[in-house]
């Protein structure tokens, strides 16, 4: 082989080697530009990050207001005014009477606001009547006043008195406010009544009438006295009394007493309210 073809096939393959380090020179030059190896400007994208709304909160039940008539009006209604209470609040009617002693009484209408009121529990074996009743306002309300027509508005004393009290919640199940009720209808030992709640954190109240004698009630420790209507008008006696917390765990048997007075003919009912 000649000098000059030797050269010639070394130009050659110099050349080669020229291009494809050009080749190689612009693809990287392209590949930058797409961002290859630039976060700001890639391509790829990271996996994107989950946002997780966490769950509302869960709101205390709460007893929001309280107020009691002791009625002292042969005839009826019973009535108690003024109540508030805002949209979605839950307003609980504790009612507690005299009665024939040959009749049942019961609270044949409640009514108010136009409301859409609910008996949730009464309490009548014996003479006299105790009952619960509630209703959910969607709007607020404003100087509410409920009223309780009785069966029997005559009594043996010629005078039918009795108790109406009103309580508002807040923090309650809005789909189902009342669980679990209990009555008790007793003339010997002490006054009491119970249930079995069957929601976490409930709370129970009650109401009861004494036939029999106008005397105190002596609550058992834990409870709360909410009002307590010592009629001497017709020796008689109406009151509202829960537990002074609500109680942690569904399935819990949880029981209403007085230690005293004994021995008395007693309509007694109970109500789970329940927590949200």
């Amino acid at each position: 082989m000649s000098a000059v073809n030797e050269l010639s096939k070394t130009k050659c393959i110099f050349g080669a080697v020229i291009a494809f380090i050009w080749l190689a020179v612009v693809l990287f030059s392209s590949m930058v530009e797409v961002g290859c190896g630039d976060e700001s400007t890639s391509s790829i994208q990271s996996p994107a990050t989950l946002a997780v709304t966490p769950a509302p909160a869960t709101e205390t039940l709460t007893l929001v207001s309280s107020s009691y008539v002791e009625d002292r009006n042969a005839t009826d209604p019973m009535t108690i005014t003024g109540i508030r209470a805002q949209a979605n609040q839950l307003i609980v009617v504790f009612v507690a009477s005299d009665g024939p002693q040959e009749t049942p009484q019961t609270i044949a209408s409640l009514a108010g606001g136009g409301l859409h009121w609910k008996q949730a529990v009464k309490a009548n074996s014996l003479p006299g009547d105790a009952e619960i009743w509630y209703a959910i306002p969607v709007d607020n309300v404003d100087n509410l006043t409920v009223t309780a027509s009785r069966s029997a508005a005559g009594c043996n004393t010629g005078t039918c008195n009795g108790l109406i009290g009103v309580l508002v919640f807040s923090g309650f199940n809005l789909d189902k406010p009342i669980g679990a009720t209990g009555t008790n209808s007793s003339t010997s030992g002490p006054p009491k009544v119970s249930l079995i709640t069957i929601g976490d954190r409930s709370w129970v109240f009650g109401v009861g009438s004494d036939w029999s004698h106008a005397e105190a009630r002596m609550i058992a420790t834990g409870q709360i006295m909410g009002h307590d209507d010592v009629s001497t008008e017709n020796d008689d006696d109406y009151w509202v009394q829960y537990m002074s917390a609500p109680t942690p765990v569904a399935g819990t048997q949880v029981t209403l007493s007085d230690t005293a007075p004994l021995d008395r003919k007693i309509n007694f009912a109970a109500v789970e309210i329940r927590q949200d």
